[in-house]
């Protein structure tokens, strides 16, 4: 019974925490934005992206709140990309192409190329697979200020009804857990696929070298950098829909574990321990919920208390993923939104052998 108590103890206490940031993501996305008019540019890397980085620059172009320039950094790509965008650079003058030199190689080294070649003072960054809507510089401005030095925003997996159902319910859990975190104060995760912040932080970053062991990661990096430099108040998620990105899919099963195991080798390399605390949290209530699903085969006399358990932790994530969907203006996956809470153990453990 003691063992019953506590699985259903920790389930509580995660579905708790889920509930605020599910509050905290419907109020942020519904704050009113105040508008700005203030010159910035666009900062994309792109390296083999001749399938996406055409539909990228378009949305980037039609912005409502047009940028100084959209500066796509070409990472020593052995296909049409580079192409595309010249063609495009010969067409507007808004899109600025520059490679990177024989010594720079990464994404990391191609964002500073790009960011110190920018004449604005404010930097937004998207990477060259996204489609931006057409409201986000602006609304990721209007949350951009003196005492926000960085934002990030949405990124959201595109999906179609038969298509890549769980992994875009995973992304978004993802997502919405970290938006939901910055909306108590507590933000752990920030996106280079959607970010505002100052040239010269971004300058300062890539001098410290902090995390300039990792080949991925630059995002969080930063945004910990920023953290340290200025309080985390200085940090912030803008949750309205506007400021959505959509990004492509994983080509299949195995891509999309690996990009996980690389997501979690990186965090050897964080300062902050509010990462280690959230994944804690997901790690032990997913574990509670393998438990409870033993116990409800193995003490079938306490299935009165065992089942409330289990509809808590499912009804706990779904409610995140329906507020981050709904805020968001995001396809509804019902079926895939009540799945995931049950498969994702399996998926963990999946990504945790993986990285053995």
């Amino acid at each position: 019974m003691t063992a019953v108590l506590i699985t259903i103890g920790v389930i509580a206490v995660f579905a708790f925490i889920e509930s605020l940031f599910a509050i905290g993501i419907m109020a942020d996305s519904n704050a009113s934005l105040k508008k700005k008019q203030e010159k910035y540019s666009i900062v994309i890397a792109a390296r083999n992206e001749e399938s996406s980085i055409e539909v990228c620059i378009a949305s980037l172009l039609k912005q409502s709140m047009p940028p100084l320039a959209i500066i796509v950094v070409d990472d020593h790509s052995d296909d049409k990309t580079l192409n595309i965008v010249r063609a495009f650079s010969a067409e507007n003058p808004l899109v600025v192409v520059l490679s990177c030199d024989a010594d720079e190689t990464g994404k990391r080294a191609a964002i500073l190329k790009g960011v110190c070649a920018a004449e604005t003072d404010i930097i937004l960054t998207t990477d060259a697979d996204c489609v931006a809507r057409r409201d986000w510089a602006a609304t990721m401005m209007s949350k951009f200020g003196e005492n926000k030095k960085l934002i990030s925003g949405p990124v959201i997996t595109k999906t179609k009804v038969f298509q890549n159902p769980g992994e875009y319910a995973e992304s978004l859990f993802l997502m919405a857990t970290g938006a939901g975190a910055a909306s108590q104060g507590l933000m752990f995760q920030a996106s280079g696929a959607n970010m505002i912040f100052l040239k010269i932080d971004f300058v300062d970053f890539y001098k410290s070298d902090s995390g300039a062991g990792f080949s991925c990661g630059d995002d969080v990096f930063f945004l910990q950098y920023i953290q340290k430099k200025y309080g985390r108040k200085a940090s912030g998620f803008c949750c309205n829909a506007g400021a959505v990105v959509e990004t492509q899919p994983s080509a299949g099963m195995k891509p999309w574990i690996l990009q996980r195991v690389r997501w979690a080798a990186k965090s050897r390399g964080y300062s902050d321990i509010l990462p280690f605390l959230t994944g804690t949290l997901v790690a032990l209530s997913n574990i509670a919920l393998v438990a409870a699903l033993i116990m409800f085969l193995l003490l079938p006399e306490l299935r009165f208390f065992i089942i409330p358990g289990i509809l808590l932790k499912i009804m706990g994530d779904v409610l995140v993923l329906f507020s981050a969907a709904f805020s968001w203006n995001a396809p509804v996956r019902i079926i895939s939104f009540f799945l995931l809470p049950v498969l994702y153990p399996l998926f963990l453990m999946t990504v945790g052998i993986a990285m053995m």
